[in-house]
């Protein structure tokens, strides 16, 4: 599985302390993508799912609240992707992915591993980012066209409570960068 980042404690990114995982490769290439670092593959940073199951084991799993899944696009690798849901769903529930894809475009894609991934996800937030459409304010929705599923009803509650809170950004050090983490604000006048 190709992942540029993986970054913990996350709070900009859902409810809880999170872990971030940013996987790499993206089709859609929305103007003025959050990630345009993200678009290309590259298998230098490819790692095996046991290797990225491993690395979250080392942090204490009762400390993680829920696991967020960006890019890039993460249905670009569907094997991968299903396959690592698979195994951290047992210990991780709320699982939130962010795509690119409509979820319509998702369920019409006939890849039985696509599929399978509804299976684990506890939230999507689908649809390309259009700068266009970037409210300023809707929490963890980029732009009013994407939409938030539950597939875990479950999650609702806890969602709509962080929610309510607005957009958060966090700063985090990593690899001698200061890098902003969240759903940011368009810099066009709105």
């Amino acid at each position: 599985m190709q992942i540029d980042r993986l970054l913990f404690p996350v709070t900009a990114l859902g409810p809880g302390n999170r872990l971030a995982i940013w996987t790499i490769g993206c089709h859609k290439r929305c103007k003025k993508c959050a990630n345009p670092e993200l678009r290309m593959f590259d298998k230098t940073k490819n790692i095996s799912v046991e290797q990225l199951e491993n690395m979250i084991l080392k942090i204490d799993i009762m400390r993680i609240d829920g696991i967020t899944i960006s890019g890039g696009e993460p249905f670009a690798q569907p094997s991968e992707l299903k396959k690592f849901l698979q195994k951290i769903s047992s210990k991780v529930e709320d699982i939130l992915v962010f795509s690119g894809y409509t979820y319509e475009e998702l369920l019409k894609i006939q890849d039985s591993d696509v599929q399978e991934c509804f299976k684990y996800i506890g939230v999507l937030i689908s649809g390309e980012y259009i700068d266009e459409k970037n409210d300023n304010k809707t929490a963890l929705i980029a732009s009013t066209n994407q939409k938030i599923y539950f597939l875990k009803e479950n999650l609702k509650e806890k969602y709509k409570k962080y929610m309510d809170k607005g957009r958060q950004i966090q700063n985090i050090f990593w690899k001698d960068e200061l890098m902003s983490v969240g759903i940011h604000n368009s810099e066009r006048s709105v």
